[in-house]
């Protein structure tokens, strides 16, 4: 009996073995399925408890919480159900041919706890807990304007389907890890689609948040620089966010259609990446060309649209060639396939005429000769990348010398490495045309905001279409007396801005003119200044910020992604310079904001927002600059970066600084004075001290410049400053608004610390004169002159507030 007891053991434990085995492969096979179930489960549970959002939510990650401990109970008990079913041996009942296995329900329930529990485990493994971010409360976006219904309505349809294009051969691969290589049903095919999304159920994920919306109400919206900062600590973490007026609002926006402006042009196949399938064919034709001493400098334009020609090339050699073409009267037929619009003038007789001067002769190559030129042209690429890399991201002056580059080879290197060139001077008019044919070459209809997005992404990610969309930033002003016409933002009372008075670019608003496609790509402002953009009329556009708390991942994740295009420093990311998909910071474990901006309503950027955006059409927006004394710190943070990577600064610090100090200290202003004595107070120091350096090495010459004696200032005996343009340093470009060292026979100009280096390396003060706008008294004056309100106001509040403890105190004690 003992010997029967244990062979029935042993096959007990072979038997449990291979059914734990089988089970295993049916986990690989059928998985997919189950994540998908279970998905819509929890979909289920989650919009219970939550707003309505629209359905296609695939790109938020649900939290699990704490369903992880349930599961984990729950694979054990089915662990414990499969040994109970093992040990039990078929059913009594069993019809003939029927396999001994556990049910149905019972195997869904072990397949479905066990991954999550291995996925859980692993996915807690792989992300460190201080990478985690909480999800964003969005109960500040819910003030007494703006009701919850209202905020979700609004945010709940911008939802793309066009954000997980990027690295698909990558995320397939990562699925099929998951998967049994047999053969799986078609059911378990439409599951991989969700089997990424649904093993990141264990852990804080990354996700695209949208951002929060405001509706202020009438009163609210007098004025927009006051209800700005009343929103601004609980926006500011989401970088961006969106106010939309009341509805009596109506602003005025008088365009002339004959107003002239130089646009640039965007190539949008080239943001992402450089170097594409299409943009190697063009250069291989290119590089053909100059053999024939045909130089292609830009590609020809049908309808104002470039044409794309490495794409041509390829639709003819589908229709059979030229001779076909001609011989069956196919050029209409091209034409609709390369997606001209049939409103074009002469488009067919323009396409033969660029094919014959173009691609005729590349196109009857042998096959040897293409290879060839393709072998060449990568070569040549990797060399011009190595040396814009180094003429960009180098700012030293041997870097500078060695990257020295002579016309051709510019145009050359641009060609390799732009993604924005510089255009063509035209009407507001003849940009609309253009802008309706690019619409019209990419859709066969009006697109929806969904549509735009999946095909932008498509194109920046695949790079195989030519894609080239015009922009502009044109200096002007609307008409209007609102506060939220943007004209008058920059004289608002709370704008520290206008004391520098008008200044294009900084206290003038600008018009954005943009078409489909049109991008602003990923940047931070460099000066970390806050903007107000209003869209006019037009299309919708579409922006994404990074929240604050992703910004060092952020930062990572496009030095991993697109290295070349990166620097080292504060300011490492060039404006317009790379354009990353929100797939793929995801993938790298940023998230980030969303929003959709429509007409008529404004989006505030604030200081220190890494943001991009996409024209879903033809459009015409005004954006203005704008600062609160918060600013201040983070102003002069900013500028001293610049300066040091000698960036070109709009304006000067020093200037902001002493013309307010200057304007409020009269007016006993404590408030404002306050904010601008630490920072006034590290100007002098600074300048004082590179003064007396100067004085140090010799430098005795000098001269004062910028001064007026007439007017009102004559009556009054003294001189006061003028307000002149303040010349740039020829080193870091920085504007030299207090003082300079002139080089008098080239009439160059340094800023003293950079003086002090040319000095150095000259070894001679000779021919150098110091020119200056105040002398060391008026600027140690004007800080003490500050330094004395400031204080005497503390003293007096500290006197009232004695005050009033005491007799508080007293009236406490006469009670009884």
């Amino acid at each position: 009996m003992s010997n029967h007891k244990a062979s029935d053991e042993v096959k007990s434990k072979r038997n449990g073995k291979k059914i734990s085995t089988s089970l295993i492969h049916e986990t690989e096979v059928t998985s997919p399925v189950i994540k998908r179930i279970t998905r819509q489960q929890s979909q289920m549970d989650d919009k219970a408890g939550r707003p309505f959002r629209l359905q296609k939510e695939c790109h938020r990650v649900p939290v699990a919480g704490n369903s992880t401990t349930r599961k984990s109970m729950q694979t054990r008990k089915c662990m414990n159900q499969v040994s109970d079913a093992n040990s039990k041996g078929a059913k009594p009942n069993a019809k003939k041919g029927e396999a001994t296995k556990m049910s149905d329900s019972k195997a869904c329930n072990l397949k479905t706890a066990s991954i999550l529990q291995l996925q859980c485990k692993d996915k807690r493994s792989s992300y460190d807990s201080s990478e985690r971010i909480a999800s964003p409360d969005f109960s500040c976006a819910q003030n007494a304007s703006c009701p919850q219904g209202r905020l979700s309505d609004e945010q709940g349809g911008s939802v793309s389907s066009g954000l997980n294009t990027f690295n698909d051969r990558k995320q397939s691969k990562l699925r099929r890890c998951s998967i049994s290589d047999t053969k799986i049903s078609s059911t378990s095919q439409m599951a991989k689609r969700e089997d990424v999304v649904i093993s990141s159920t264990s852990t804080v994920a990354p996700k695209i948040i949208d951002a929060p919306v405001f509706y202020p109400t009438t009163q609210e919206f007098q004025d927009p620089i006051s209800y700005i900062e009343s929103i601004r600590e609980r926006v500011q973490p989401y970088g961006i966010c969106k106010v939309v007026p009341p509805k009596t609002w109506r602003p005025e926006c008088k365009l002339n259609d004959d107003m002239r402006f130089t646009t640039d042009i965007q190539y949008v196949h080239r943001f992402f990446n450089r170097w594409g399938p299409n943009v190697s064919k063009l250069a291989c034709i290119r590089k053909h060309l100059q053999s024939q001493e045909i130089f292609l400098e830009s590609s020809p334009l049908v309808g104002g649209c470039e044409l794309d020609l490495a794409q041509f090339s390829t639709v003819m050699a589908q229709f059979g060639g030229l001779q076909q073409v001609i011989d069956k009267n196919k050029w209409s037929k091209v034409a609709d396939t390369l997606r001209i619009p049939k409103a074009a003038q002469d488009r067919m007789a323009k396409l033969q005429d660029a094919y014959c001067k173009y691609l005729l002769s590349y196109d009857m190559l042998p096959k040897e000769e293409k290879e060839r030129l393709q072998q060449e042209v990568t070569n040549e690429c990797e060399d011009m990348r190595q040396r814009w890399v180094k003429l960009h991201t180098d700012n030293t002056d041997s870097a500078l010398e060695d990257s020295s580059v002579d016309e051709d080879d510019e145009d050359d290197m641009d060609f390799y490495n732009e993604c924005m060139l510089r255009g063509k001077s035209m009407s507001l008019s003849a940009f609309y045309r253009i802008a309706r044919n690019v619409s019209n070459t990419c859709f066969r209809k009006e697109p929806t905001t969904q549509e735009v997005e999946h095909e932008y992404w498509k194109l920046v990610d695949e790079r195989l279409i030519h894609t080239a969309v015009h922009t502009s930033i044109v200096d002007t002003k609307t008409l209007g007396r609102h506060g939220w016409n943007l004209t008058t933002v920059p004289s608002n009372h709370h704008n520290i801005l206008r004391y520098l008075g008008s200044m294009s670019g900084v206290t003038a608003p600008w018009l954005l003119v943009g078409m489909l496609f049109t991008t602003s790509c990923w940047s931070c402002d460099s000066h970390k200044l806050p903007s107000i953009e209003y869209l006019h009329t037009g299309a919708d556009k579409i922006w994404y910020s990074i929240p604050q708390s992703e910004h060092v991942k952020f930062r990572k994740a496009m030095h991993s992604l697109v290295p070349d295009l990166c620097s080292e420093g504060l300011c490492w990311l060039e404006k317009d310079a790379a354009m990353v998909p929100p797939s793929a910071l995801l993938a790298e474990g940023v998230s980030l904001c969303r929003v959709e901006q429509k007409s008529g309503q404004f989006l505030v950027t604030f200081s220190g927002s890494y943001v991009a955006n996409i024209c879903c059409g033809y459009s015409v927006a005004e954006a203005v600059y704008f600062a609160t004394l918060q600013w201040l710190p983070v102003g002069q943070v900013a500028m001293q970066t610049l300066r040091q990577q000698c960036k070109e600064t709009l304006f000067s610090i020093e200037k902001l600084l002493v013309l307010l100090g200057m304007s409020e200290v009269d007016r006993g202003n404590a408030k404002i004075l306050s904010w601008v004595l630490p920072e006034i107070t590290q100007v002098r120091d600074t300048e004082l001290e590179l003064r007396s350096r100067l004085r140090h090495v010799g430098l005795t010459a000098a001269g004062r410049y910028g001064w007026s004696e007439e007017g009102h200032s004559r009556r009054q005996g003294k001189k006061v400053p003028t307000d002149t343009l303040e010349r740039q340093c020829e080193k870091c470009d920085y504007p030299c608004y207090l003082s300079m060292v002139v080089e008098e026979q080239e009439n160059d100009v340094y800023c003293l610390q950079h003086a002090l280096e040319y000095i150095r390396d000259k070894k001679s003060c000779q021919g150098l004169k110091f020119m200056y706008r105040y002398d060391e008294e008026q600027i140690q004056d004007l800080v003490n002159r500050i330094e004395l309100v400031v204080t005497c106001t503390q003293d007096d509040q500290h006197t009232k507030n004695k005050v009033a403890s005491k007799t508080s105190v007293a009236n406490a004690a006469s009670q009884p």
